[in-house]
C-alpha cells in the first residue's frame, strides 16, 4: 500500500547545533550537559543498518528514522499532552541533560520461541524541561539492527494524566508500510 507523504497520528529540521560536547564525547557511558538551544542527536545500530535521529529546533521536538541509508520516517512530531493540556514537546522545551551508551548483552525470555535474545542497541537520552510548567520529562531514543524505539518518561514525583500521544509518523513518498 502506498502512503502519501504526510503526518499520520499514532492516535486519532535540523538547523541549529549538535549537542558539541556529546558528540565529542560519544563513548560508552557519556553524560553531560547541553548549552545549545536547537540541538540533533542520531542514535546508530551497532552495525550501521539503522538510524533515529531526535531534533529540538525552536522549542520544537521530533524525531527521524533511516533503513540502510533511506529514510523510512521522514521528520515527525514528537510529544505528549497531558490532562491539564500541557503539550510538552510542542513548545518551550529545553535541554538540560543528555546521555548516551551502547548496550551489547543477552537475556532470557519467560516464553516465546528463542533461548536467548541479543539485546544490542545505542541509546540516546535527552532530560529536557518544559518551561512554562518546568515539568521535567525525557525521551529515550534506541537504534538495533533491527529496527528503532522510542520513549517518554515522567521525570517529576507525583501522578500525572496522559490525555494523548502527540507523536505522528511521516513516511516518504511511495512509502509501502
Amino acid at each position: 500500500m502506498e502512503v502519501p507523504a504526510r503526518a499520520v497520528s499514532r492516535r486519532g529540521l535540523l538547523k541549529g547545533a549538535v549537542v558539541a560536547a556529546g558528540a565529542a564525547a560519544v563513548g560508552i557511558g557519556t553524560t553531560g550537559t547541553a548549552a545549545a538551544a536547537d540541538a540533533s542527536v542520531t542514535a546508530t545500530a551497532p552495525d550501521g543498518s539503522t538510524t533515529i535521529t531526535m531534533s529540538l529546533t525552536g522549542g520544537v521536538l521530533t524525531w527521524s528514522a533511516k533503513r540502510r541509508g533511506a529514510t523510512v520516517v521522514d521528520t515527525s512530531a514528537l510529544g505528549l499532552e497531558l490532562g491539564d493540556g500541557t503539550m510538552l514537546g510542542r513548545s518551550g522545551t529545553v535541554i538540560t541533560n543528555y546521555q548516551h551508551w551502547t548496550v551489547n548483552n543477552t537475556w532470557t525470555p519467560v516464553y516465546g520461541r528463542n533461548a536467548t535474545v541479543h539485546d544490542w542497541y545505542q541509546e540516546m537520552r535527552w532530560t529536557l524541561q518544559d518551561t512554562a510548567t518546568l515539568i521535567n520529562f525525557s525521551v529515550q531514543i534506541r537504534a538495533y539492527p533491527s529496527g528503532v524505539a522510542f520513549r517518554y518518561v515522567l521525570l517529576d514525583k507525583g501522578t500525572a494524566t496522559i490525555a494523548d500521544e502527540l507523536t505522528t509518523f511521516v513516511f516518504p513518498d511511495g512509502a509501502l508500510v
